[in-house]
């Protein structure tokens, strides 16, 4: 099953210490050498050959385990309780923890290396060697994130875990995994979270919710007012908004429609307290990424700062949040795609078929890899 493994290894005899992090371990700060490791309450575990992984494991499961190429990786990879595997090239020394930890120059995701398989009309999930792992039993199944899978079954959505028992009965009209390990859950128009354990941490009470974002998210209740929760479901920001956004750089745009006669209409940014910090009259907005976001005044899009200040004069048809100094740009509605610096000047010509705010990770690597080789070479 872990071949891919092995491999990495060679069966090679050298004292090269790498690790091993289990799925829901976060470092509380880099330690810069073992003993800061010891300090801050994450033992580092050292075995050999000799040493029986299992127990080590099934004792030490929220701690960081180190391991040398001559321990016996067969053995290590028996519990399925370990979820990532992170390395650099090369495997790094204990001093080298912290460069493990933030490169993350390799990370392996057992189930990740799954695939989908469907048998007498049902769909389960296989290893690379073709093993069955879960049995052929959902309609449909997503792809293993952090050991949660999200299935459907019967028209209804649930979550499994890694061996295929089920976090969240599948009893949901429709489940999106969430950041910092929540999902959203809808039924019956109504939506609230779950933490990976398929604890319900909000109720479904609300008739819309947004994306969780820097610890918060915005609901909108009964009376079609929008305010912020945290993830223990206890207000922050009042409901007293018509639109919000998620928050990006600790800014949310908001729009709050005046309800006395005589009075305007506010819209712009808040910060996390609901107090206005930026009052633009804005048509459309975007998040704040890199220090700048992308804002429509009468039709078309420019780019202000923190301040509020225009960057950009609005001249474009459409743009996207910055990403890596640039906005993906449009000129003419329903047309090509270029790229915009951080002072608004076109410095990729309209030649993309779609905008990349929508692309994957991996995508958008492709696509600035072509930027830099064709465009953006100094």
């Amino acid at each position: 099953m872990f071949e891919f493994l092995k491999k990495l290894f060679g069966g090679e005899k050298k004292e090269e210490k790498g690790g091993y992090i289990p799925q829901e371990y976060v470092i509380p700060k880099k330690p810069a050498n073992k003993d800061d490791v010891m300090k801050d309450e994450a033992p580092v575990i050292t075995f050999s050959e000799s040493d029986n992984a299992d127990e080590i494991l099934k004792n030490n499961s929220d701690q960081v385990i180190t391991f040398s190429k001559s321990s016996n990786i067969d053995e290590l990879f028996n519990d399925h309780s370990i979820k990532e595997v992170l390395f650099s090239e090369p495997v790094p020394t204990f001093n080298n923890l912290e460069e493990t930890t933030k490169t993350k120059k390799q990370v392996y995701s057992i189930e990740e290396e799954w695939e989908l398989f469907e048998e007498n009309g049902k769909i389960g999930y296989k290893d690379e060697n073709g093993d069955k792992i879960i049995a052929a039993k959902f309609d449909s199944a997503g792809d293993f994130v952090n050991g949660r899978a999200i299935i459907s079954l019967n028209g209804k959505k649930g979550i499994i875990d890694s061996k295929g028992n089920y976090i969240l009965e599948p009893t949901y009209d429709d489940i999106e995994e969430e950041l910092e390990g929540h999902f959203k859950l809808e039924t019956h128009n109504r939506y609230g979270f779950a933490n990976k354990d398929g604890k319900i941490v909000v109720p479904l009470q609300y008739l819309d919710a947004g994306e969780i974002s820097e610890g918060l998210v915005w609901v909108e209740k009964e009376d079609a007012l929008v305010g912020f929760i945290n993830l223990q479901g206890k207000k922050v920001i009042d409901f007293k908004f018509d639109y919000c956004g998620n928050f990006s750089e600790g800014l949310a745009s908001a729009t709050q429609y005046a309800v006395e006669e005589g009075k305007e209409d506010t819209y712009g940014y808040i910060d996390k307290t609901g107090k206005y910090v930026i009052k633009m009259d804005l048509d459309d907005s975007g998040d704040f990424k890199e220090g700048l976001a992308p804002v429509s005044i009468d039709g078309k899009f420019g780019f202000i700062n923190k301040k509020g200040e225009l960057i950009c004069e609005p001249k474009y048809i459409a743009a996207g949040n910055f990403v890596r100094g640039l906005s993906c740009v449009q000129q003419e509605k329903n047309g090509k795609w270029g790229y915009a610096d951080k002072n608004g000047k076109l410095v990729v010509p309209y030649e993309f078929k779609n905008n990349s705010d929508y692309m994957d990770e991996e995508e958008l690597d492709e696509r600035f890899a072509v930027l830099k080789q064709k465009y953006l070479k100094k």
